[in-house]
């Protein structure tokens, strides 16, 4: 009998210590992968989105000066470091750090509006070129002015996708940094008091059985009287 509640007790011991592993490595790959994306893939997206949001309103602001300038010379120097002053890079580096479907939708609008705006920008240019400022001007403001604030509009989405999904993924680490020891340090006072527990009975079965066999009437001697 004792040696089936030991083989009970040893195998409801062995299946909680079981759960208390497979609970803390989920919770930990959570946190491992949570950590990962953040660094990856959000960070990444801000870093970029950022930067590209930060050099077209640099060259939004020298797109419209340009029809102000005086001398052709000027003009021309003006569109040279406009176009130096690319958002290429930073859009390739964002795209190489997408992992969500939303993520990569979002990022093919922004692209969509990126594209029609440097065609109609690279028409303003050509007009500017040619000398015929006021047209220009007027071309910027029907044509440029809608595209651009539509490729703005796009890119800020983009950006604030990437800032809510920062957000939830740290609160989330925060979570688990938060409960992941305390669920570990419950769980290990569950199998402490448990492995007591299951000690403890076996020293008094043990206690108990010995005692048994210590008042357990000795046989008669063969012959004695």
């Amino acid at each position: 009998m004792y040696r089936k509640e030991l083989l009970i007790l040893s195998a409801v011991a062995i299946g909680i210590f079981a759960l208390v592993a497979a609970i803390s490595l989920m919770m930990e790959q959570a946190l491992q992968y949570s950590a990962k994306m953040l660094a990856e893939d959000t960070l990444p997206g801000l870093v970029n989105a950022g930067d590209a949001m930060s050099r077209l309103n640099d060259n939004w602001q020298n797109i419209r000066l340009l029809t102000e300038l005086p001398a052709p010379a000027a003009r021309s120097n003006l569109i040279v470091r406009i176009q130096a002053n690319t958002t290429e890079d930073f859009w390739r580096s964002y795209q190489e750090s997408i992992f969500n479907p939303h993520d990569e939708f979002l990022f093919a609008q922004t692209q969509q509006a990126r594209m029609t705006c440097l065609g109609l920008v690279q028409q303003y240019f050509d007009l500017v070129n040619a000398q015929k400022i006021e047209e220009a001007r007027q071309f910027l403001d029907v044509k440029i002015v809608p595209a651009f604030q539509q490729y703005k509009t796009n890119a800020a989405t983009l950006f604030q996708f990437n800032a809510g999904i920062g957000q939830e993924r740290a609160q989330r680490i925060i979570e688990l940094s938060h409960w992941l020891p305390w669920v570990t340090g419950i769980f290990s006072v569950v199998i402490f008091s448990f492995g007591v527990v299951v000690g403890l009975k076996g020293a008094f079965g043990s206690l108990v059985f010995a005692s048994r066999l210590r008042d357990r009437p000795k046989p008669a001697t063969p012959g004695a009287s």
